[in-house]
């Protein structure tokens, strides 16, 4: 008896995201390129990102770790990445192998940062990812975070890249009308925690 594949379902939304809502989605999976060359599959660790797959709706039939799936098991599974050729004009050709997902993931919420790049530029409601170290790339929503930074520890630098903090000023030389003011400068004082916080 032949059998059908399931994958996941094609033209869906996961097919619109880009890599960081991709990966953050529970729906969707990401789909790499190796960039490894040649024919013969290899595991580099500069796979690109090609596309946003949705995961299949049948269950998992393993559960013994990503880089043991097929392209079949790959697909059912979340947390895994499958990693392609590349195809001669673009776009994923043959399965290689797959991955775990967390090897290009968003990172977490909160953790020591110890590299001197800055954070990428997040929208309200996310936060920048922290991984091994250094920002991941990636901006998580915060209700997907366990757990916020502290605001109170934050420079001013940081403080106005949250989308959770406040940064707090105090003016020098100001003249004030009411509730205007104009001021000769801003000098940043502190860092307050927003009313904004992760959702249970």
């Amino acid at each position: 008896m032949l059998l059908i594949p399931d994958w996941g379902i094609c033209n869906g939304n996961c097919e619109t995201l880009g890599e960081n809502d991709c990966l953050i989605d529970n729906e969707c999976r990401g789909i790499y390129i190796s960039t490894c060359g040649g024919d013969v599959p290899c595991q580099g660790s500069d796979d690109t990102f090609s596309e946003c797959w949705s995961v299949s709706d049948s269950p998992p039939l393993s559960e013994s770790g990503c880089s043991s799936y097929d392209a079949g098991e790959c697909s059912r599974h979340n947390e895994c990445s499958a990693v392609h050729a590349p195809k001669f004009n673009g776009g994923a050709s043959d399965f290689y192998f797959c991955r775990d997902e967390a090897d290009t993931g968003p990172g977490s919420c909160t953790g020591d940062v110890n590299c001197r790049a800055l954070p990428p530029e997040c929208p309200a409601g996310t936060t920048p990812g922290i991984m091994d170290g250094c920002w991941s790339g990636f901006c998580i929503p915060l209700d997907q975070c366990e757990s916020l930074p502290s605001c109170e520890d934050k420079g001013e630098e940081l403080c106005v890249a949250s989308s959770y903090c406040d940064p707090i000023y105090q003016g020098v030389n100001c003249e004030c009308q009411g509730d205007q003011c104009e001021c000769e400068r801003w000098d940043y004082q502190h860092c307050e925690g927003s009313t904004l916080t992760p959702s249970s």
